[in-house]
């Protein structure tokens, strides 16, 4: 089989035909690729309008599974999948039609780990805005080549913005690494996808064309991760990050390196853990959430990740001042006295003068 499209579902009853109708409208027979859908648990009529599809077309599989997140049901999806490239698909998003073959065949062409595209954004309830340039008209010539994901992720042509949803990539790369989605980070989970996957992936292309359609609305991750409904699932996420990347560091130090096409060295490792944590505690110190704050203190404390040595980082020509400006106020958050200092002020400054941080 040449493609697997892997579509998690939860709760897009009103999204997932739209969805479902553009994958079916691609330029491969049914024999030549699957579309797995994994419901995750959905309480509305989402997995049943894709058993429905998949009762009238026969590349389309659903399978169901108690509710685990976005990170599971796309595990669940690589498990079940059996392409030679795989591509991710959000169940409220879609893609141009007949582009699918297209894309396949220039990536086994240029024999290509990884080949990502652009992607255009249009909000919910609005008529979209016409892509700017012709998807169907992709040629070879269009690709630009890159020799690893991790110079085609440094690269200033491809998109800031990078997910999991806008490339194919090889099957048996994530099968000989053992590349993973974090089960129990549902927000922002692709990025830690995509760190190690770029480590893994040799030849890569990019196509500048805007192949796939980002549904944006209100009740989306990216507008509500910082309300009060999501924002503890949120922090408690970055949490399990962080604790993944310090068991990596303690393997590393104790001789067992991960299993990475381009390893990641020990001083990389702490820095990005160090910076992890500095992007936790400035969240719970913007949120203001006393409660939360000491939790997720605890936590951290019980996992050695906390007080982290304090660094100061060196600013390259890339770096911006909002870069800049933020490691000057986090640089000192190892010094707990400082770290609830901010808090302090930022509770105030919150909630009025007359709220005591300490009470």
């Amino acid at each position: 089989m040449k493609l697997s499209v892997i579509v998690p579902v939860y709760n897009v009853e009103m999204y997932i035909k739209e969805c479902l109708d553009s994958l079916i409208q691609q330029s491969l027979s049914d024999e030549e690729y699957e579309i797995i859908c994994i419901d995750d648990g959905s309480t509305d009529l989402s997995g049943k309008i894709a058993e429905d599809y998949a009762e009238e077309y026969k590349q389309i599989k659903v399978f169901q599974q108690e509710n685990k997140g976005v990170s599971a049901a796309r595990n669940e999806g690589v498990r079940r999948a059996g392409g030679e490239y795989i591509c991710f698909v959000d169940p409220d998003d879609y893609l141009s039609a007949g582009i699918l073959g297209n894309l396949y065949k220039m990536a086994v062409k240029n024999n290509l780990d990884k080949l990502m595209y652009g992607y255009i954004r249009f909000k919910d309830g609005k008529k979209e805005s016409p892509a700017n340039k012709d998807s169907e008209k992709i040629e070879e010539k269009d690709i630009i080549f890159f020799k690893d994901g991790l110079e085609m992720e440094k690269s200033r042509i491809t998109p800031d913005w990078k997910i999991v949803w806008n490339y194919l990539v090889r099957r048996t790369v994530i099968i000989k690494y053992n590349l993973q989605f974090l089960e129990g980070v549902s927000y922002f989970e692709d990025e830690e996808f995509n760190l190690w996957l770029n480590r893994c992936v040799a030849d890569c292309g990019y196509i500048d064309r805007e192949i796939y359609h980002y549904r944006q609305y209100g009740t989306s991750t990216l507008h509500t991760f910082m309300d009060d409904n999501h924002f503890e699932h949120y922090i408690q996420g970055r949490c399990k990050v962080a604790i993944y990347h310090k068991k990596i560091l303690d393997n590393l130090i104790d001789g067992k390196s991960q299993n990475l096409r381009v390893p990641m060295g020990q001083k990389e490792l702490e820095e990005m853990i160090c910076y992890e944590i500095r992007k936790i505690l400035s969240h719970l110190i913007y949120k203001a959430d006393r409660n939360i704050f000491e939790h997720i203190l605890q936590i951290l404390t019980k996992e050695n990740l906390y007080p982290y040595p304090v660094r100061l980082y060196h600013m390259g020509i890339d770096k911006t001042l909002l870069r800049f400006l933020f490691d000057c106020f986090t640089v000192l958050y190892p010094l707990e006295w400082y770290l609830r200092f901010c808090m302090m002020v930022r509770c105030r400054i919150l909630k009025g003068f007359m709220v005591d941080y300490f009470d």
